[in-house]
């Protein structure tokens, strides 16, 4: 049960790391950080709470790192696209280059389909609707929820600060990067929260085996706003 602690301790970590990415978080100005260097940071704890879940060696454990694992696979090229769009239209992979700038036209064919394919890769990312139900303890449902089930206590109350935080950072990205609003980013941070919100009570939980078809549709979009910017 160690490996369960300590991954517990690098899933806080990680997503404090990420968090320090964005120093310009209530300002909306993203000053430091690569965007790869962002997105593997983000996988290298996905991986941590995977190990950790197998070292649990209970059934719910591993079929949620399974999960995972397929969710992450599909999910890896969605964002990695969404980097690459925003570093061909800047010249730069560093965030603090890919901010908004406001002074341009943004309502394009390809920052429209950049902007909607990044949010539908938030969601699968954070573990929300339709994607994942954080809520839900059903084991035919349960994806993220399934790793956590051997942690309690300080440990667990780490991993759900961890995931807000990773939550909040997509906010901030998806507010600094593809929406295209003058707006303080404390403001846009609320929209976003409202959106999901919205999105969330509208849809049901889909199939496992209907997220691939979720996700190429976000891939598709970016394929197609990357060839036609």
């Amino acid at each position: 049960m160690e490996v369960v602690a300590q991954a517990g301790y690098c899933d806080q970590i990680h997503k404090l790391g990420v968090a320090m990415m964005l120093p310009g978080l209530l300002q909306g100005n993203i000053r430091f950080g690569d965007a790869f260097v962002f997105v593997y940071v983000l996988a290298l704890g996905r991986f941590f709470m995977t190990l950790g879940s197998l070292d649990s060696a209970t059934a719910f454990g591993g079929m949620g790192g399974s999960r995972e694992i397929y969710i992450s696979v599909l999910v890896e090229p969605a964002v990695m696209l969404a980097v690459l769009l925003n570093a061909s239209r800047y010249g730069s992979t560093m965030l603090s280059q890919m901010v908004i700038d406001y002074n341009a036209f943004y309502f394009t064919i390809p920052a429209v389909l950049g902007s909607v394919a990044f949010f539908l890769v938030m969601l699968a990312e954070n573990s929300r609707l339709p994607v994942d139900n954080p809520d839900t303890h059903l084991e035919l449902t349960m994806i993220h929820e399934c790793m956590t089930l051997e942690y309690s206590g300080r440990l667990l109350s780490y991993i759900h600060l961890g995931s807000m935080l990773k939550m909040l950072s997509f906010f901030v990205l998806f507010g600094a990067l593809y929406l295209p609003l003058p707006l303080p980013m404390v403001v846009k941070v609320l929209m976003t929260a409202l959106l999901v919100g919205l999105v969330e009570i509208l849809n049901n939980k889909m199939r496992l085996f209907k997220v691939r078809v979720y996700l190429a549709a976000a891939v598709i979009m970016l394929a197609v706003a990357i060839i036609a910017q």
